[in-house]
C-alpha cells in the first residue's frame, strides 16, 4: 500500500527568477558564492547576500543557472529535460496550484504563466497520469490571499479523486 497517495504543490515558484528580477547584484553574489564554495561549500554567505543565513553551496543551488541546482525546481528557463530530471520522481497524483498574482513571480513571467504551469505539470508523471491540469488561482497571491475558498474547493475535489481516497 502506498504511504503517500497524492501531493499538492501550492504556489510553486522559482527563487532564481524572483531574485534575478528583484536584486541587481545577483551576478556578483553568485561570483562571490563560487569563490567561497571553492574553499568551503558549507561556509555561510555574508549577511547582506540573502534574507536568511545560507551556505555558499545552497546559494549556488538556488540562484546559479549553470550549477547542478538541486534546489531549483521551477525556473522559467529550465528545459523540459531539466524539469523532468527534477520532478519526474513525483509519480503519485499531483495537484499544482499556481497563484495568478504571486508577488514572487516576476511580472514578465506571469504574462505567460499558463505555459510555465503546463510545462511544470508535464514533467510530473502524477499530474499527467492522473489527468490533473494545473490550476491558476485567479487573483491569488503567493499565500493564496483572497482566494482561500477557491483553494479549499480545488483541494476537496482533488482529495475526492478515487486514486487519492481509496
Amino acid at each position: 500500500e502506498k504511504i503517500i497517495k497524492g501531493a499538492i504543490l501550492q504556489a510553486p515558484v522559482s527563487d532564481r527568477d524572483n531574485r534575478l528580477a528583484s536584486n541587481p547584484s545577483t551576478a556578483e553574489d553568485i561570483a562571490l558564492a563560487r569563490t567561497i564554495a571553492e574553499t568551503d561549500p558549507l561556509e555561510l554567505m555574508p549577511r547582506w547576500a540573502d534574507d536568511a543565513p545560507i551556505t555558499a553551496q545552497r546559494f549556488l543551488s538556488l540562484y546559479a543557472p549553470d550549477e547542478d541546482a538541486a534546489d531549483d525546481f521551477f525556473s522559467s528557463d529550465l528545459s523540459a529535460q531539466q524539469l523532468q530530471k527534477r520532478l519526474g520522481h513525483m509519480k503519485v497524483p499531483t495537484l499544482c496550484l499556481f497563484s495568478e498574482s504571486d508577488e514572487y513571480v516576476p511580472i514578465e513571467i506571469r504574462a505567460s504563466y499558463q505555459d510555465l504551469a503546463n510545462r511544470i505539470c508535464e514533467a510530473i508523471p502524477g499530474a499527467i497520469s492522473g489527468g490533473i491540469p494545473p490550476v491558476i488561482l485567479s487573483g491569488a497571491t503567493h499565500n493564496c490571499g483572497g482566494r482561500e475558498e477557491l483553494v479549499v474547493q480545488q483541494v476537496e475535489r482533488f482529495l475526492g479523486m478515487e486514486s487519492i481516497s481509496s
